[in-house]
Order: C-alpha cells, then sequence, then structure tokens
C-alpha cells in the first residue's frame, strides 16, 4: 500500500517523521487484525508526509495536501487523491490511503467500495474513484484506517439501531451486514459499524463471509496480492517500509515468521518471531508447510482452481513452504458458450453485468467496443438505449475497445491484427459490403489479368528474312491492341497476379463516522 499524510495530518504530530512513526503504528496494528482475520498482512512500500505547514495554494503534484475548508469536505479529497493516484499510475501499491486532518462533521472516513489492486482513475468530479480511502486523526485512527481498507476489500457497513432484514438488511435504506441470523443490529460490537467506537477491534461474521467470498471469486481483482514467500523477482521491487514489529503478521528483515499479535502457533514463536522446535516453516505463512512444521508433500495442493476450464490447481513441490507460480489459461482464449477466459475465470461481460448488478436486474452489457473504461457497464432494463455505468472495475483480461484487454482498470490496446478482427466483428453491416465489393475487384483483376495474357501470349515465326523475335517476359502489348501479323512466337509465362489481402451511474462513496 502506499500512505500520504497531508499538512493537517502532520500538524497533529508535530513533523513529517512523528507523523511517519505514527502512520507505521496504525498499520502494524491493522495489519494485525487482517493477518488474524483474512491471512493477509497490509505492507506499506510508500510514504509521502507533508509539512505542517499548509500551502497557500494547491501543488499540481499534491493537490490534497490543502488545509481544512467548508470548501473541501472529505467526500472531495478522496475525488481529488483518487485522481492523482490514477495519474500516479502503475507503482506496485494495490491501494492509496490519504491520512488527513480534516474531518467532514462527524465524518472522519470514506472509501471506495470494492476498489482493492485498481490502479486507474475513472468517473469525474466529484465522484473520481480509484483505489483509494481517506481516513482522519482521532482517538480511533487504527481502527478509522481499518474500516476504510474494508471497504476496498469490499465489506459494507453492519447493520445499526433501526434495521430491518425484512426483504434484506437494511439500515435507513442502504443495505447492512445482520449480526447474525436472527439478528440485524450489531450493536457497534465491530470494525465495520458505520459508527467509530473504541471498543472495535474484529471484524463480524457477516463481514468475514463478505470479504472472503469476493477474494476467491472473480469479482474483485486480487491481482496485487503477493505470497510473502514469492520468488524475490515479485517481491524485491517492493521493500516494505516498517517499524520492525514482531506482530504485525508481516516477516520482516531478522525475522523467520510472524502470525500475528496473540498467536499460538505451533511453529513460530510469536513473542520472536523465530521458528521453534526444529520448523522450518510456519502454516500460518506458508501454503506449502504442515501442521507439523515441514515442508508439505507434492500430492497437496495449495492454491485450488478458480475455475476448472480456465485454471488450474497448483501443488507443492516438496522442498518449498511457497507455492509455485499461479498457472492460468491466456486471457481471451474462449471457454465454450461465449465465454473467455479472464484471469483464470470463465466469463464474459453480460455475466459480470449479472453477478455485479444483480439487485438492480441487469443482464446485458453494453457494447464493448467503443468503451476503454474498464468498469462494469450494463444496459438499462427499462432503456436499451441508455447504459448504467457501475463502481465495479472488470475483471483483469475483460475485451475492452477494439481488440483490447482490461488490465488494473486501464484498457491496453492489442497488436492491430486483434483490432482488425474485433472492428470486423463488432461491424458486419459495413465488413461484409466491403468484403463482397473487395471480393469483386479482386476476381476482376485477376480476371483482367488472365484475358490480357492471354491475348497478348508472345509466339515466335523463323523465316527466311527474320531472326524469331522475342519479348522479354513481364512486358505486354495492351490487351486492347491487336498484333499486327499471325506470327507464331514461341510463348513465355507473364508476371503473375498480384496477391490482394483485402464504452451512467457511478456508486457514490461509503461515509463513516462516529456518534
Amino acid at each position: 500500500m502506499g500512505v500520504a499524510a497531508d499538512c493537517e495530518y502532520t500538524a497533529k504530530y508535530g513533523t513529517p517523521s512523528n507523523a511517519t512513526q505514527q502512520i507505521i503504528t496504525n498499520w502494524n496494528t491493522a495489519s494485525a487484525l487482517y493477518k488474524s482475520t483474512f491471512n493477509v498482512s497490509l505492507g506499506i512500500i510508500e510514504i509521502q508526509a507533508h509539512d505542517a505547514e499548509c500551502p497557500t495554494t494547491a501543488d499540481p503534484t499534491a493537490p490534497w495536501n490543502v488545509a481544512c475548508s467548508d470548501s473541501v469536505t472529505l467526500n472531495d479529497r478522496l475525488s481529488i487523491f483518487s485522481q492523482w493516484r490514477g495519474d500516479k499510475g502503475d507503482d506496485s501499491a494495490g491501494l492509496w490511503h490519504l491520512m488527513s486532518g480534516c474531518p467532514t462533521g462527524s465524518e472522519v472516513g470514506i472509501a471506495w467500495l470494492m476498489t482493492l489492486c485498481q490502479q486507474a482513475a475513472s468517473g469525474s468530479a466529484p465522484s473520481v474513484v480509484s483505489g483509494t480511502a481517506v481516513s482522519t486523526a482521532g482517538r480511533t485512527e487504527w481502527q478509522v484506517v481499518a474500516h476504510e481498507i474494508g471497504h476496498n476489500f469490499g465489506a459494507i457497513h453492519d447493520c445499526a439501531d433501526g434495521c430491518s432484514c425484512s426483504g434484506g438488511c437494511k439500515t435507513s435504506g442502504v443495505s447492512c451486514c445482520p449480526s447474525s441470523v436472527a439478528s440485524c443490529d450489531a450493536n457497534s460490537q465491530f470494525i465495520m459499524s458505520p459508527v467509530a467506537e473504541t471498543g472495535e477491534m474484529n471484524f463480524s461474521p457477516c463481514s468475514i463471509g463478505n470479504i472472503c467470498s469476493l477474494m476467491t471469486s472473480a469479482n474483485m481483482n486480487a491481482s496485487c496480492l503477493i505470497d510473502p514467500n514469492a520468488p524475490a523477482s515479485l517481491t524485491a521491487s517492493k521493500p516494505l517500509i516498517t517499524l520492525k514489529m514482531c506482530g504485525n503478521g508481516i516477516v520482516e528483515s531478522g525475522e523467520d515468521c510472524d502470525p500475528g499479535l496473540d498467536s499460538n502457533s505451533t511453529c513460530c514463536d510469536a513473542k520472536t518471531c523465530k521458528f521453534k522446535n526444529n520448523a522450518v516453516c510456519d502454516p500460518d505463512s506458508s501454503a506449502c508447510c504442515t501442521d507439523q512444521c515441514a515442508f508439505a508433500p507434492t500430492t497437496q495442493v495449495c492454491r485450488p482452481s478458480k475455475d476448472d476450464q480456465c485454471d488450474t490447481a497448483e501443488k507443492c513441490t516438496g522442498t518449498s513452504s511457497a507455492c509455485p507460480a499461479d498457472v492460468i489459461t491466456p486471457n481471451g482464449q474462449s471457454c465454450g458458450s461465449g465465454l473467455a477466459c479472464a484471469s483464470g475465470e470463465c466469463t464474459s461481460l453480460d455475466q459480470q453485468c449479472q453477478l455485479v448488478g444483480a439487485s438492480m436486474g441487469l443482464q446485458k452489457a453494453c457494447p464493448a467496443n467503443n468503451d476503454k473504461s474498464c468498469q462494469v457497464s450494463c444496459q438499462d432494463p427499462s432503456d436499451s438505449s441508455r447504459c448504467i455505468v457501475l463502481q465495479s472495475p472488470l475483471i483483469d483480461g475483460s475485451p475492452c475497445g477494439y481488440g483490447g484487454m482490461c488490465y488494473s482498470g486501464t484498457c491496453k490496446p492489442g497488436s492491430w491484427w486483434d483490432t482488425f478482427k474485433s472492428w470486423y466483428v463488432h461491424n458486419l453491416q459495413i465488413a461484409i459490403p466491403v468484403t463482397v465489393v473487395v471480393g469483386i475487384i479482386v476476381l476482376v483483376i485477376i480476371w483482367a489479368i488472365s484475358r490480357c495474357t492471354y491475348h497478348t501470349s508472345i509466339t515466335g515465326l523463323s523465316t527466311s528474312d527474320h531472326p524469331p523475335t522475342f519479348i522479354p517476359a513481364g512486358i505486354f502489348r495492351s490487351c486492347r491492341s491487336k498484333p499486327k501479323s499471325v506470327e507464331r512466337l514461341p510463348s513465355y509465362p507473364g508476371t503473375p497476379p498480384m496477391n490482394f489481402n483485402p464504452g451512467a451511474m457511478v456508486a457514490q462513496p461509503t461515509m463513516y463516522g462516529p456518534k
């Protein structure tokens, strides 16, 4: 992750150095929670902490770094920060988080829902969307950070006082996560409560289920999640900025393992972050490690197949605690029934509309040939000529434009041949007549050349007065002129004929505030 701190946040802690230390402390605590709950650690690879003195005018390189103002709300900061993040491009960060000293009324945090690994920016001000969130300084700071990152991972708010589960659980008309099957109100006990409380230390069972379900499906891009035991080539370019805290769930320099806080790991000492009992690995952080702290056998599946048609399950090597690299079917390859592989999933634009837009009754995608937004765009059920653009990005490997593919929310163009094929298929009303006309022209050219060749076949005749006459091959008289005599001349082959080859609606961010 990348984290930025504006001038007002730094002013709360005095100096950029102090602000940086507070940020890392927040992330260590939040990371320990995510590690123990989802087996995902939150690492920081870049921090931008600005001076405590706010600029008089916004710097174009950090337009979000401005003083608190009634004219710049949390929503505005999120939109500005999202545009900045999109302009920044691919920097290996799966999410960017802005720490600010400027809450808006009782609202202390805001985030875009289900935008993990989304690097590009989409939409327009004041609702520019990217993989971003904003949290503000305060007594519940780390909880707010964990809460907003939870939104990025796809979690919605827990149900609160006044909720109802008649026809779907909602609080004030907005979908929410119930406490249980029998009870709606979660009583502000958990991290995803819409009201910040210091006693919130865990995710609710409902939130855990939602996030885990999304992370194992193709509905959310998780390509930025890195296996801690992955080859150095994948992790060397992403050095982590940490305070080297044992218990944050991140294996740092000098540590053998890190199972997180209050762990009862058999293989790793949670106090020293060192292997114990002659262990060679820790199953809490390694997919190919047994409960006996040894390398798993080659029969153990370490990464199940996401889709039998587009992904194969990976098995352990028996000599390492790391799972081999994920091997999937190439993006765009057909998997039958009008579907194609995308990031190991057999899917289509229509299917993504049906999954993401189920609550709106969306069934059919808008044509992708003119759409390079890489957002899920679906036809309005009440007006097929109108497109509804959802906040969710398309799965990596989904088609966009003419022959392009979406990667991290950006449409990457294909080869000229891919572009031509896609244009041809999507414009048959033009392509077929043009093909017919071109075909006729080619046939006419071939016929004309053949006829010309036939009528001007060069032959030779020997007489007592004249030697045989030869005309070089490939040079012909016009087929419209007749020969002056009926002499028979030796035939030569003529030049062969040339081959002719002939992108509505954007979901609003989720607000989060204390009582």
